[in-house]
């Protein structure tokens, strides 16, 4: 009980000398809303990390039993406002906002992106005020619409002044902002939006709170209406679907590279799907340390933002606050302060310290990662049961990175009926005009099979997704095929080719096994058609 009370008397010292009462209570009057809908959510970002919010109900996660790290959040090296990120079904937050409206009339506005213009924007305006008629299509050159080389430098020369500034505005994702008094009439653009971007908001240290939607909610809504933190996090028949790399429909977590992650670590709970969520994001897997922690690798590494904070707290002797601020440098490119953490090492660097420059990158805190992990794992949980529900309320919510046909093609075989305009019409009929296809067998003529060469497969298969890999001088192309039910298999091309939601690649290439996972290193490709 003593580090409950200790963490409270904290946070409770922090909010109340800095002043962020009232947005630990703007946020609570939000979630009381949600709950009287009841609506699952979930607290995005290092809001988790937070022992008031947790008792608040903001959030579902105690930070003291995970030790997670409340400097990631607010300290008192930080002056600004808490960042609280709400995530809810995607349905809901239209009447959550109407419902914000009526509850601060005149109050709440919704804060915007300035839009600036980048060079290829910057060429097509200038194009259009010289003169130009009509769509100008993707890869265009100003040397294409005019030969007079006075004329095309001054085109250039237009589109360089305009590079950078202000385009127009753009309603941002999620931010609101609830004055005190109305909103100043001088900012506002139209209806509830105001010409203020999160940069404006975080310099005059405003209270922004982020009310985002999660297409994973609104599945589970369609599934169980009980919280996240009701489910077993240890239970078997979830991780055994888990660790077989059963992903698809599991919103954040269906993706390839999710998915290989997973078949290797073999999770036997949430807790490790949570760190697998953490681990395929940039800065974790950079240096090889995702891979060192699939092979078993048992030294400290940094994967959540956390470990950088207790780990930069240690060597240098100094208070979370302030290992925060030199987190924050490391992550921002903050040459003077990361100077400093590596002079106080006197030359004692080892492989931990190395890994800080990658926190420019991408990361997880451990709040995000587990508040991620808990819907995965509900959402396992539930298509591990009953995989009928389940594909009918994922083709119902989720919009997906895979072609149309892989989703329709697992919910029908789980026993999902989707009515089809041509459905007595063959496979190859239906594919061809609607791009997915009824009955139980596969599309016809796909198939993966051994050629003479010891090693080496033919494949021939209907694109299911697409991705591009580009990190030191390598440009692979990641290519998901399907070549039978619940069969797919990774081709690694190097160059690009035509992926369309039609595609059909053929070809040869080395079978390649990596934690777990096949691929195929791709080495002649026959024939790419629609």
């Amino acid at each position: 009980m003593k580090r409950y009370k200790d963490r409270l008397d904290e946070e409770f010292d922090i909010i109340t000398r800095k002043g962020f009462v009232n947005c630990f209570m703007q946020v609570a009057d939000i979630i009381d809303m949600i709950r009287e809908r009841q609506i699952p959510h979930v607290l995005r970002g290092s809001g988790a990390s937070s022992l008031v919010c947790y008792l608040l109900g903001i959030t579902n996660i105690d930070p003291v039993k995970e030790d997670m790290a409340l400097a990631r959040f607010m300290n008192d090296y930080r002056d600004d406002q808490p960042d609280i990120d709400i995530d809810v079904p995607h349905w809901i937050r239209p009447e959550l906002l109407e419902a914000c409206y009526k509850r601060w009339p005149g109050r709440v506005a919704r804060i915007s992106n300035d839009v600036k213009y980048r060079p290829k924007t910057a060429q097509r305006t200038a194009l259009k005020e010289a003169g130009v008629k009509g769509r100008i299509p993707r890869g265009f050159k100003i040397e294409d619409y005019f030969r007079d080389p006075w004329k095309i430098e001054e085109v250039y020369e237009r589109a360089a002044q305009l590079e950078g500034q202000h385009r127009h505005w753009s309603l941002h994702c999620g931010g609101l902002i609830i004055y005190q008094d109305s909103v100043p009439e001088e900012l506002v653009l139209k209806d509830n939006q105001i010409k203020l971007t999160k940069y404006d908001v975080e310099e005059q240290n405003l209270i922004k709170i982020d009310l985002l939607c999660n297409r994973g909610l609104s599945q589970l809504w369609e599934l169980d209406g009980r919280s996240l933190s009701d489910y077993d996090p240890y239970d078997e028949l979830t991780a055994k679907l888990l660790c077989s790399g059963n992903v698809l429909g599991l919103t954040q977590a269906e993706s390839p590279t999710m998915k290989k992650c997973l078949v290797a670590m073999q999770p036997k709970s949430m807790y490790d799907v949570a760190l697998a969520l953490a681990l395929i994001r940039p800065a974790a897997s950079l240096g090889g340390r995702k891979a060192r922690y699939l092979n078993g690798y048992k030294g400290r590494q940094i994967i959540y933002d956390d470990d950088s904070i207790y780990y930069i707290a240690e060597r240098m002797g100094c208070s979370m606050g302030q290992a925060d601020q030199f987190r924050r440098a490391f992550k921002g490119g903050k040459q003077e302060l990361m100077d400093q953490f590596y002079a106080k090492l006197r030359g004692e660097e080892d492989d931990v310290s190395k890994q800080l420059v990658n926190l420019n990158s991408y990361a997880f805190c451990k709040g995000h990662a587990l508040a991620y992990g808990q819907m995965v794992w509900a959402l396992a949980w539930h298509k591990a049961r009953d995989p009928k529900r389940f594909w009918a309320a994922t083709l119902k919510h989720v919009n997906s990175s895979y072609r149309p046909w892989v989703h329709k093609r697992e919910a029908i075989l789980a026993g999902v009926f989707i009515p089809h305009k041509l459905w007595n019409k063959p496979e190859k009929d239906q594919f061809l005009k609607h791009k997915w296809w009824t009955g139980d067998s596969f599309y016809p003529g796909m198939q993966l099979f051994k050629t003479p060469e010891r090693g080496y497969v033919g494949f021939r298969g209907l694109v299911a997704a697409s991705r591009r890999y580009r990190r030191k001088g390598m440009d692979l192309h990641f290519v998901t095929i399907g070549f039978a039910n619940g069969q797919y298999v990774d081709v690694v091309v190097d160059h690009e080719i035509w992926q369309g939601n039609g595609t059909v690649i053929e070809g040869c290439g080395k079978l390649q096994k990596r934690g777990g996972s096949y691929s195929i290193k791709c080495e002649k490709m026959w024939k790419t058609w629609l």
